[in-house]
């Protein structure tokens, strides 16, 4: 069997990169386009790159945002790529590609990675959450992926907080840099996460205001799955993971919201994916071996 190519399609940008003796090689990225036809230009070059470096091409696997049904080769739901939902997806890159095309929705993907090889390789039920320009998330149980009814199961980025916002618009660290940016007049993306945290550490009170309050959210969040749900462990993905101490901190506070409620046997371990932000990429891998492999 060729190479698996594994493409994480994410808000921001399309990350790439091929599984070879147990870690990812030749990793890339770039933007992402603003319309399907870019997007499928794009998935089709980084094929393409890799055919032209040597690299025996088999199959592509992919992490896509939103409710992604494997059996249909649709993305149902909603994300922040509005042009790759409710069509046949798998069918179409199928065709333009000439290879076999797994999805899978990127924070099931990040589950799986940890699962298969990761922070979780030796746990039976936990919690994903995976933190970037939206929230997504994933529920293990028994070691299956829970999927739900209308495969929402683990889409946490939608739970309602204060003021009717949900956890999306309140947690996520690009939606936090935009409103920074926004406040100064400038364009939504002219900051980022990283400078808000460095304002913040340099005394500037609105910036420490904003940062505080995402993570609130995250962890008025991780607590009400922690009383649903009560899993053992959840990890943390996305970028903002493998910042020093954040998801330490996310811990403490969402240990004290526990004990502030009178709960004192819910415990989990909240610790950081041992792939961090290549969690997506990983899980990929492995959703197309499980898919077409049977492993």
């Amino acid at each position: 069997m060729g190479y698996i190519v594994a493409i994480d399609i994410g808000g921001t940008y399309i990350k790439s990169g091929v599984w070879d003796d147990d870690k990812l090689v030749n990793m890339a990225q770039r933007d992402t386009p603003d319309t399907w036809d870019k997007m499928k230009n794009a998935i089709i070059e980084i094929i393409e790159g890799h055919h032209h470096k040597g690299t025996n091409v088999a199959g592509v696997a992919i992490s896509a945002p939103g409710a992604v049904n494997q059996p249909e080769g649709v993305i149902y739901g909603d994300s922040a790529i509005g042009y790759i939902h409710r069509f046949p997806i798998v069918d179409e890159l199928e065709r333009s590609l000439n290879l076999r095309v797994a999805i899978e929705n990127d924070a099931k993907c990040a589950a799986l990675a940890e699962m298969w090889k990761g922070e979780a390789k030796d746990t039976d039920d936990f919690i994903m959450m995976v933190i970037g320009s939206q929230i997504g998330g994933a529920i293990i149980n028994n070691r299956r992926i829970i999927v739900g009814n209308s495969l929402y199961a683990g889409e946490f980025g939608w739970m309602k907080l204060s003021n009717g916002a949900t956890l999306s618009e309140l947690g996520s660290p690009v939606q936090m840099a935009t409103r920074f940016s926004r406040s100064k007049n400038l364009s939504a993306n002219y900051y980022d996460a990283i400078d808000i945290f460095n304002f913040a550490e340099h005394g500037d009170l609105f910036a420490s205001r904003l940062v505080d309050e995402m993570y609130d959210s995250i962890c008025t969040g991780l607590y009400n799955l922690s009383v649903i749900l009560d899993p053992p462990k959840i990890l943390i993905g996305g970028g903002i993971s493998a910042r020093t101490g954040f998801v330490e901190k996310l811990e403490k506070i969402t240990l004290s919201k526990l004990r502030q409620s009178g709960i004192r046997d819910i415990n989990p371990t909240i610790r950081a994916c041992r792939f961090l932000n290549s969690s997506n990429l990983v899980g990929a891998i492995f959703n197309f071996y499980l898919r077409f492999d049977g492993m």
